[in-house]
């Protein structure tokens, strides 16, 4: 009877675990295409994860990865930043969450241990961004009916996903995938040309159809440092001529260049820290309190969910309410005024890990893994990848693909283990 009940019960789980990777795939696919199949994907890979039971299992496959560290210490100070946080619970608990979905990473890191389900999600993720891009080129003439812009025709913002931040970090993170793809010479010299078509088509979809310039600093930055990394020969000549080529392109643009010609005129122009509405210049005055509020409370910061509480009693103007009041628009800043020293220092060790992890991994990997870390680096820098939800989704999922890969390839390089 026992080994009865123990064979089922064995069987639940490897059926459970079954729809956790299910998940994976499906909430890859949803990625670049849709948030509402992003949040089925999380959803399906959360609830087979819990029913497969495999709590220590997961411990003990991720116990090596830098990046399942940082997630854990970063839910850790989360934690503890709550217990002397001044902030009405609803929002110590929604910033709280925001931290601790990150969690899913080390989970889809544990369900693709496996290389046929990471072939599977990475094949999905291109699907999906193939698809989006496709959609995306198709509004120069007419845009499709879910698109998240309903303009068409050259010089206007074609995003079909969410909104141009969400679509250009996608794409970004994409372009290095691909790239790392055509630039192993393991691949065979048809798909090494058919993926670094497909970068360019996401190089151009960036630079030329979406207004995002989130994703358009995390293109520029990528791109020289990834050049001046693996390029084998004449890094610093490559990586110019790489950058030049990009700057060209993004000057000829008809999207980007009138806004950074505009961003750089709010700065210029700017206004004060209490009216600075427009969107350069509420970033300065944001970057600016933060410091301020950082020099008051520099080790331990004012507590979880207290940036909404600090900066409400300080902005009059309910546009600055709406726009400064949620985050600094840099996580950075926001880890550091929230949580403290111990929080900006640990968002920076997550980031140090993504390169860490993948420095027993093929030269793919390896790009593709810097490649998540510089655009992650660039939103945090800009933007808010743990308190945005459709920008957390992205990381999710390119931090579980990188992590995913890199543990494959460390346990490959020790035993050959494959779950």
């Amino acid at each position: 009877m026992t080994t009865l009940v123990l064979g089922r019960l064995s069987a639940f789980c490897c059926g459970a675990e079954r729809i956790g990777r299910a998940g994976a795939v499906v909430m890859a696919f949803g990625m670049p295409t849709s948030m509402t199949i992003t949040s089925l994907g999380a959803v399906m890979m959360l609830a087979g994860w819990l029913a497969s039971l495999s709590f220590q299992d997961t411990l003990s496959y991720t116990r090596d990865s830098h990046v399942a560290l940082g997630i854990g210490l970063m839910i850790l100070i989360a934690t503890v930043g709550w217990f002397y946080a001044d902030a009405e619970v609803r929002h110590t608990v929604r910033a709280y969450t925001s931290y601790a979905k990150y969690g899913l990473v080390v989970i889809m890191a544990y369900l693709l241990r496996d290389d046929l389900w990471l072939k599977r999600t990475f094949a999905a993720f291109m699907l999906g961004v193939i698809f989006t891009m496709a959609c995306t080129i198709l509004a120069l003439w007419s845009p499709v009916p879910w698109a998240a812009s309903q303009a068409s025709g050259w010089g206007n913002d074609l995003s079909v996903v969410s909104n141009y931040i969400v679509q250009s970090l996608t794409f970004v993170g994409f372009i290095w995938y691909a790239v790392g793809v055509s630039a192993d010479s393991a691949s065979e010299r048809n798909k090494r040309a058919v993926y670094l078509l497909l970068a360019l088509g996401a190089v151009f979809s960036v630079v030329f159809l979406l207004r995002g310039r989130t994703g358009l600093m995390a293109l520029l930055l990528s791109a020289v440092v990834i050049t001046l990394v693996f390029a084998p020969k004449y890094k610093i000549l490559f990586g110019l001529s790489v950058l030049g080529a990009l700057v060209g392109m993004v000057a000829w643009s008809p999207t980007l260049w009138p806004l950074l010609q505009q961003g750089w005129g709010q700065l210029l122009h700017f206004e004060g820290l209490q009216t600075a509405t427009n969107s350069w210049g509420a970033r300065l005055s944001m970057y600016l309190l933060s410091w301020d509020w950082i020099s008051q409370a520099p080790l331990f910061g004012h507590g979880l969910g207290d940036y909404r509480t600090l900066s409400l009693a300080f902005y009059e103007d309910k546009a600055m309410q709406g726009i400064s009041a949620v985050h600094p628009h840099n996580q950075f800043l926001f880890a550091w005024v929230e949580l403290g020293l111990a929080g900006v220092l640990v968002w920076c060790y997550l980031l140090w890990g993504v390169f860490r992890d993948s420095k027993s991994s093929s030269l793919a990997q390896q790009i593709f893994a810097m490649g998540v870390l510089l655009t992650l680096t660039a939103d945090s820098l800009f933007h808010a990848p743990v308190w945005m939800g459709n920008e957390r989704n992205i990381f999710i999922v390119l931090l579980g693909l990188s992590t995913a890969a890199s543990l494959n390839s460390q346990q490959k390089s020790r035993s050959g283990y494959g779950g």
